[in-house]
């Protein structure tokens, strides 16, 4: 299905940020893990979130819901059955959380998964599991997760992913059952989880490693950073660890948030970007754009608990040129499509490497990126870790799509109002499911009706 994109005439002044998408999936099954009444407001109105609602009410858990919040109850006939085949709709994410509260709980089922999910991920979570001894098997001809019941050791391990979801799916084991999990970050991944543990008040322990200056033993007149460990973040989920119940307020969406400071890149303007949430991938995206000669300012900057929210004010100009790779490829991974839009103005190559995971993450995200930028007369390549861009064009297309990536969908779709004409988009389903309340606030704050829908 395709529609019409009308592009914005004028830039809004303001936006605000809706919920995140991820720690609303984390909070929902930490409610249910919970067995207390549990509240969530602010949350993600995405069609996973729902999605993944109906699922847990027809295994008997007592959910309701409004515009404001999520209600969770306890329910003695919740649960799942022995041997069922369950139906899954949603993505990635909270896929990989049911398969760790399957294994956690120990039933055996196989969790069938849609058309979207890409494979060879499944594969490689699944690959590391087992060498830790959690009984998965992917049917890969059947789309299917098999979980098999059975006895679990308490896992210590590392973990060198620039992707969370392995890291979700062990921590998932820990808090679902009687064990305890040890996990060592070689690299630091999105703390959406993590977060949510906060919010309910759960004793797991999250240590962030810190470096320290100490004498060169070389050379005694220097002094030398020293890490306290070789690996950057520990979680430790304890023994049979208790999830209270309670109230949570879900932060600002990160991809929203990502998404908006591309369009008003984009569109050459200035506009405010309301109670941003200020977390390290987002801190190193900021970082990023001001070395690229991107204005982004804070204002109105305060803690909420061990959150940092703040006013941005962003002034989009042409960016130089960026190389972009290690760990700063990697603490920014999941906003890579918004980047490379961004960048795709900059007068010069820019280069985006060491991201390699990120293929796995989606269907062929690099080539969906370089073919899109090609169409609007952008020279990029794909390359297995990465990508490379030529940029300096106006971005120009009368077509986008199609789409299999939700995050591409939503950067181009952020293209197609900075342009110049109306454009046909293929794939705007993907834009519309994910991020509705993002396209509600676009429409409430500007002036103009921002699409019109033509169905083909």
């Amino acid at each position: 299905m395709s529609e019409i994109i009308k592009p914005l005439k004028k830039l809004p002044g303001k936006f605000r940020v809706p919920g995140d998408y991820n720690k609303t999936i984390g909070a929902i099954f930490l409610a249910v893990l919970s067995g207390d009444e549990c509240t969530i407001t602010n949350y993600s109105r995405g069609r996973d979130v729902f999605d993944l609602i109906t699922f847990f009410e027809k295994q008997g858990y007592q959910i309701s819901r409004n515009a404001t919040e999520i209600k969770i109850y306890s329910s003695a006939e919740a649960g799942f059955p022995e041997c069922a085949e369950l139906e899954f709709t949603g993505g990635v994410l909270p896929l990989t959380l049911l398969a760790g509260m399957m294994i956690g709980k120990r039933i055996d089922c196989t969790i069938k998964y849609g058309e979207e999910i890409n494979q060879d991920l499944i594969d490689r979570i699944i690959s590391f599991a087992g060498r830790l001894g959690i009984d998965l098997y992917h049917d890969a001809d059947g789309r299917g997760i098999v979980c098999r019941a059975g006895s679990l050791s308490p896992i210590e391990c590392r973990v060198n992913s620039v992707l969370p979801y392995l890291k979700n799916l062990l921590m998932m084991v820990g808090l679902s059952s009687d064990i305890s999990v040890t996990l060592r970050e070689d690299i630091v991944t999105s703390g959406d989880l993590e977060w949510c543990l906060k919010a309910f008040n759960s004793p797991a322990g999250i240590k962030e490693i810190k470096s320290r200056w100490v004498v060169d033993p070389v050379d005694p007149r220097k002094k030398v950073l020293e890490a306290e460990a070789e690996w950057k973040r520990e979680i430790q989920i304890g023994r049979s660890q208790k999830i209270p119940g309670g109230n949570v307020e879900i932060l600002p969406d990160l991809d929203s948030t990502a998404a908006l400071i591309e369009l008003i890149c984009l569109k050459r303007g200035t506009a405010k970007i309301i109670n941003v949430h200020l977390d390290d991938g987002l801190q190193g995206i900021i970082k990023l754009l001001n070395s690229a000669g991107i204005e982004i300012e804070r204002e109105k900057g305060r803690n909420e608990g061990d959150n940092r929210i703040s006013d941005l004010i962003v002034r989009g100009k042409r960016p130089k040129p960026r190389k972009i790779s290690g760990d700063n490829a990697a603490g920014m991974v999941e906003q890579i499509p918004f980047i490379a839009l961004i960048m795709a103005r900059a007068d010069g190559k820019t280069i985006i490497r060491d991201i390699a995971e990120y293929a796995t993450w989606a269907n062929s995200p690099f080539v969906e990126i370089s073919t899109g930028l090609e169409r609007l007369g952008i020279k990029a390549a794909a390359l297995e870790d990465g990508l490379v861009i030529e940029g300096g064009k106006d971005l120009d297309t009368d077509k986008y799509g199609p789409f299999l990536n939700r995050s591409n969908a939503l950067a181009f779709y952020m293209a197609a109002l900075a342009g110049k004409a109306k454009t046909e988009f293929e794939g705007f389903e993907l834009v519309r499911a994910h991020y509705a309340e993002l396209l509600n606030e676009i429409a409430e704050a500007s002036e103009d009706q921002v699409m019109s829908f033509i169905r083909s």
